[in-house]
C-alpha cells in the first residue's frame, strides 16, 4: 500500500472521514441531557462494490456479510411434485412386519420418538405430509418393513415441506426413489447425515423442530434464504460446530439458551434477531467465529469473551449495544474486530492495541471518546482500521505510519493534516 498525505483544514479527529470520498458523514453530537448521541451513515458502515469496498466471502467466494446484500429472487419454474394432489396419510398398501404390527404401525411407532403422533397424522402439517410420503409415496421405502435410515429421511422431507422444498434452486434427489445421503446439499458420514447445505437455495418457511434428532449433524448452512421463525432448539447436536443461518428474516432471540456448547462458528448475521449476549457465552470454548451484525441485539458485550481463547472473529456491527468494550478481548488473538453503528462509549481498551494479530478493526459510527492511544502502532498486521464518526478527540498517532500494511479503507484526519490510507496494487 502507499501512505497518501492530504492537507485539510480544521478537521478534528472526532470527524473522522469515511471509507471512500463520496460516503455520507455521520454526526457525532450530545443529547440534551448531556449522554453522547450519534446518528449512523446512510451506508450503514459496509463494504459495497460501488464503494471500492468488499465485504468478507467464504470459500466459494459467496459475500456472507454485506450489509447491501439481496436474498436470491425466486425461481420462475415448474415445482417438483413430490405428493399428488390427492394424497392420503393412510396407507394405500399394507402389510404385516415383525411383531404382528402392520407397516404404517411400524413406521409411526418409530417416528414418535421424533415428532408428535397429532403431527404426523396431519395431512396438512409438513410433519404429516413427510409421514405420507414415506408410507404411500416413497420408492425406496416402498413395501418395505426397514426403518433404516428412516428417522433421518422422515426430518429431511419435513424440512423439505416445512420451507416450500417444490420452489428450491437445487434439489437433486429429493423426493426420489434414491438414498438420502445423496440428495443435495446432504453429507453423510457412515450413513448419518453429517451436514446440510442449503446455501442460497430459495428456501421459505420455517425450520422444522425436528431436526433435533440429526444427533451427527455437524453443519448446518442455510444461508441467504428466506426463512422465518426463530432458531429451533439444537441442545441435543452434541456433534454440532458450525450454524450459518446468516441473511434470512429470522426472528425472536438470537442467542437462544438452546445452542450446544461445542460450536466453532455461529454466523447469524442479517436477521431480526433480539435479545442480550448472554455470560454463559464462556461455554462456548471452542468457538473461533462469531458473525452476528445487522440484527438487534441489545445490552452490552460480556467480559466472558476474554476466556474464549479460539476467537480469531468477532462481528457484532449494526445491533443495538452500548456501554464498553470489555478489555478482557485483549486476551484473545482476534484477527477481525467489527463493532461499527452500535452505541459503544467511554475509551477504546487500550489491551486491544496489543493484539499483534488483529487485521480488520471497525469501531466507526459509536460515541468512543478520548483519543487514539499511540499504541496501535504495534497493530503490525493491520489491514482495515475504521474509527470515524466517534467522539475521539486529540490528533492522529504518528505510529500509523509504522503500520505497512495498513492499505483498505482505513480514513483519518487530524486537524489540520489529513491522512489516507489506500491501496495500490
Amino acid at each position: 500500500g502507499v501512505l497518501v498525505l492530504a492537507l485539510a483544514i480544521g478537521l478534528p479527529l472526532g470527524l473522522l472521514v469515511g471509507s471512500s470520498d463520496d460516503d455520507a458523514a455521520a454526526l457525532a453530537a450530545t443529547s440534551p441531557n448531556g449522554a453522547p448521541t450519534r446518528l449512523p451513515t446512510s451506508s450503514g458502515g459496509g463494504g459495497t462494490s460501488s464503494g471500492g469496498g468488499s465485504f468478507p466471502t467464504d470459500d466459494n467466494s459467496r459475500p456472507v456479510s454485506s450489509p447491501t446484500y439481496q436474498n436470491p429472487a425466486p425461481v420462475n419454474r415448474v415445482p417438483i411434485k413430490c405428493l399428488p394432489d390427492d394424497y392420503r396419510i393412510d396407507a394405500l398398501t399394507s402389510g404385516i412386519c415383525s411383531g404382528g404390527l402392520r407397516r404404517e404401525e411400524l413406521y409411526l411407532r418409530t417416528l414418535r420418538q421424533v415428532s408428535a403422533q397429532s403431527l404426523l397424522t396431519n395431512p396438512s402439517r409438513p410433519q404429516g405430509k413427510a409421514y405420507a410420503f414415506l408410507v404411500n409415496y416413497d420408492p425406496y421405502f416402498q413395501g418395505s418393513c426397514s426403518v433404516t435410515g428412516l428417522k433421518e429421511r422422515f426430518i429431511l422431507m419435513t424440512l423439505f415441506f416445512a420451507t416450500n422444498g417444490e420452489y428450491w434452486s437445487l434439489l437433486a434427489g429429493w423426493c426420489g426413489g434414491t438414498d438420502h445421503c445423496g440428495w443435495s446439499g446432504v453429507s453423510c458420514s457412515s450413513g448419518a447425515v453429517t451436514g446440510i447445505d442449503l446455501a442460497t437455495n430459495n428456501l421459505s418457511g420455517t425450520i422444522p423442530e425436528e431436526i433435533f434428532a440429526l444427533s451427527q449433524l455437524q453443519r448446518l448452512n442455510m444461508f441467504a434464504n428466506s426463512l422465518l421463525g426463530t432458531i429451533p432448539n439444537l441442545s441435543l447436536l452434541y456433534h454440532l460446530k458450525e450454524i450459518d443461518l446468516q441473511n434470512n428474516l429470522l426472528t425472536g432471540p438470537a442467542f437462544p439458551t438452546s445452542l450446544p456448547n461445542g460450536l466453532t462458528s455461529y454466523k447469524i448475521t442479517g436477521n431480526t434477531l433480539d435479545g442480550t449476549i448472554p455470560t454463559s457465552i464462556d461455554k462456548w470454548t471452542q468457538l473461533q467465529t462469531l458473525w452476528a451484525g445487522k440484527n438487534q441485539i441489545s445490552g452490552t458485550i460480556p467480559t466472558q469473551f476474554g476466556k474464549l481463547n479460539r476467537l480469531t472473529s468477532l462481528y457484532l456491527y449494526e445491533n443495538g449495544l452500548q456501554g464498553s468494550v470489555p478489555s478482557q478481548l485483549g486476551n484473545v488473538l482476534l484477527q477481525e474486530i467489527w463493532l461499527s453503528n452500535n452505541f459503544f462509549a467511554q475509551e477504546i481498551p487500550e489491551s486491544l492495541m496489543f493484539l499483534g494479530s488483529l487485521k480488520l478493526f471497525r469501531l466507526e459510527n459509536n460515541v468512543f471518546s478520548g483519543s487514539l492511544s499511540t499504541w496501535i502502532g504495534l497493530l503490525t498486521n493491520l489491514q482495515d482500521l475504521r474509527v470515524n464518526d466517534n467522539n475521539i478527540e486529540g490528533t492522529v498517532p504518528v505510529q500509523l505510519a509504522q503500520l505497512t500494511d495498513l492499505s483498505k479503507y482505513s480514513t483519518m484526519s487530524e486537524q489540520l493534516v489529513c491522512w489516507r490510507v489506500t491501496a495500490h496494487f
